[in-house]
């Protein structure tokens, strides 16, 4: 995105509020986001994002498991 924010549509975004969030720190290229409300954590490419926002990945780390603190590993 050209601006410093990014709001993200319900269609795309979690069906329910997010509670994590963490940047990639090593190129500021990827937004992992994580919902404590529906266990789904979300990998968004910066680089390649376009008006319709859409998640690069989606998955549950844990089935049936609240996410509710993300990083990226340092390696």
């Amino acid at each position: 995105p050209i601006s410093h924010e990014v709001c993200f549509p319900a269609t795309s975004s979690h069906s329910q509020g997010i509670t994590s969030i963490a940047l990639d720190r090593h190129f500021g290229t990827s937004l992992l986001t994580g919902s404590s409300g529906d266990y789904v954590a979300k990998i968004w490419d910066l680089t390649s994002m376009n008006k319709l926002l859409r998640p690069v990945k989606e998955f549950k780390p844990f089935p049936g498991h609240q996410v509710r603190a993300l990083s990226f590993s340092p390696d």
